[in-house]
């Protein structure tokens, strides 16, 4: 599992930023990542651009095989993630208010496998 935290707001300026280094994050593991955790800590709200940049994210990373989870989403976030779709995309299973949940699942999903 990887947890991943941009430590800025997202929105239009740092879009491309994000999407770049979150999958260099993933790229950089020596061991295969099996979940990766947007830490949404930093972000109350996005802009379409950024939801945009995360739903590239989570495209690419599902189309590895790789769970993507979104931890300490706040109720402001969740509503723009629901507004723009995301949420469904992600699914409810896979949105966790905090860090020690979305442990739990992972966890939970590993004695499952």
């Amino acid at each position: 599992m990887l947890v991943y935290r941009y430590d800025s707001p997202l929105f239009f300026a740092n879009a491309e930023d994000f999407r770049r280094r979150a999958l260099a994050a993933v790229d950089e593991q020596t061991e295969p990542v099996r979940w990766f955790v947007l830490n949404t800590e930093a972000n109350v709200e996005v802009d379409i651009t950024a939801l945009d940049a995360v739903d590239d994210v989570r495209r690419e990373l599902t189309s590895r095989g790789i769970v993507f989870t979104l931890a300490r989403v706040k109720q402001d976030l969740l509503d723009d993630l629901r507004a723009y779709g995301l949420a469904d995309s992600v699914g409810a299973d896979r949105i966790f208010p905090t860090l020690p949940t979305v442990v739990a699942a992972y966890r939970a999903w590993c004695r499952d496998r």
